[in-house]
């Protein structure tokens, strides 16, 4: 009887530490990545975009496979969500791994385009494949901002310091709500740039922090 017990708190603080570890992992390789990529695009501009692309070439190919580790560490993490939230509420800890799994698909699908650039000569194609990325990751952002919504009412817990917890669960939210609106905004919004402008002061802190916050709650107190 008292092993019955045991167990299922022992996988809720494996699946703790899994996301925990998994979180802080991406964040590092993103640190990396995301600005690296985003570097080599110059908008409008096909030639320097190639020239850079060429020119920083091992940095560009590390930064791509970067990229695949962020994929691969997605899909752990999402898989960890649904089985520690699972015993909680079934169905919404469903949802939410199944829209952050969604956006691993999008991801994924863009970076496709970023693996065909890699060696290539063809400026035009440089150009195209690193703006498909961007498009294609940018949808699969407003997946991931439903999913942090998601994920925020799910977060809840006695573990801890009561205003710890609620500091995060409204930060989930608000990043989520940032997520869809500002990446909802520039694949729609004709002057993009300056809607950018306009939300991203008011849900950059949420955004950045959520993630790591809630990554160092579940190696803490996770499962426990």
């Amino acid at each position: 009887m008292e092993e019955k017990l045991v167990l299922p708190v022992t996988n809720q603080r494996n699946q703790a530490l899994v996301i925990g570890v998994g979180l802080l992992l991406m964040a590092v390789v993103a640190a990396f990545s995301a600005p690296t990529t985003a570097a080599m695009l110059v908008s409008g501009n096909t030639g320097l975009t190639a020239q850079n692309v060429q020119s920083n070439l091992s940095q560009y190919t590390i930064s791509v496979i970067g990229w695949l580790l962020i994929l691969i560490l997605d899909v752990l993490v999402s898989l960890g969500i649904y089985r520690y939230y699972k015993i909680a509420n079934k169905k919404t800890a469903f949802y939410t791994a199944a829209f952050r799994l969604l956006y691993s698909a999008f991801l994924c699908a863009g970076l496709i385009w970023l693996f065909r650039s890699i060696g290539s000569t063809d400026a035009p194609f440089i150009y195209r494949a690193l703006n498909k990325f961007n498009s294609i990751w940018g949808w699969g952002l407003i997946a991931f901002g439903l999913h942090l919504i998601l994920l925020g009412t799910l977060f809840g817990t006695k573990v801890g310091k009561p205003w710890i917890n609620k500091s995060i669960k409204v930060l989930l939210i608000i990043a989520g709500l940032g997520y869809t609106i500002q990446y909802t905004g520039i694949l729609l919004v004709s002057n993009s740039a300056a809607f950018v402008d306009l939300v991203q002061p008011v849900f950059i802190a949420p955004m950045v922090l959520c993630e790591i916050l809630l990554a160092i709650w579940m190696l803490a107190k996770g499962g426990k």
